[in-house]
């Protein structure tokens, strides 16, 4: 039999080299790195990290760990801080280094804007006004002589407000 060697061209540096085969003549493929132990460091992963199970960093929110996140397979965060009042999760803009909204484990939150929720219907903006729906009509809530009235607030006219 005739001695036949693969070879491949290195996309790099269109240099000549050998392609490994076992002795059936198929190609060896590296297998995948697979790691089960403790790391000591840093770790750099440069590709996407896919887990069937939990990912912690630090304790596990869910004992009487002072710190922990746990990622969950199911898509739930959990968050451990070691005062109630600390900050759990926060969101930057872009640019910033200052979050524009965040949640305190306590439950309370903050944000650097206006905040609405169940789709607008609710919410008070960056001024801390109160606006809801009611029936379909947008309304703020004021002061007037000691009472809070609704007041019918429409889009609009918060943005010519906002021109002043």
């Amino acid at each position: 039999m005739t001695d036949v060697r693969l070879t491949a061209t290195n996309p790099e540096d269109a240099s000549v080299v050998p392609v490994a085969c076992n002795a059936k003549g198929e190609l060896k493929l590296e297998e995948p790195i697979s790691f089960d132990g403790n790391l000591d460091g840093d770790l750099t992963v440069s590709g996407a990290i896919t887990s069937a199970q939990y990912i912690n960093a630090g304790g596990q929110p869910n004992t009487s760990e002072t710190y922990g996140v746990e990622l969950e397979p199911e898509g739930r965060i959990d968050v451990r801080r070691e005062a109630s009042g600390d900050i759990t999760f926060a969101s930057f803009p872009k640019t910033s280094v200052t979050p524009s909204f965040f949640v305190r484990g306590d439950g309370s939150f903050e944000s650097a804007s206006s905040f609405y929720c169940t789709d607008k219907k609710v919410g008070f903006t960056a001024d801390g006004e109160l606006l809801f729906f009611s029936r379909g009509v947008r309304y703020r809530a004021v002061f007037q002589g000691g009472n809070v009235m609704a007041e019918e607030y429409s889009i609009g006219r918060q943005a010519e407000e906002g021109k002043k």
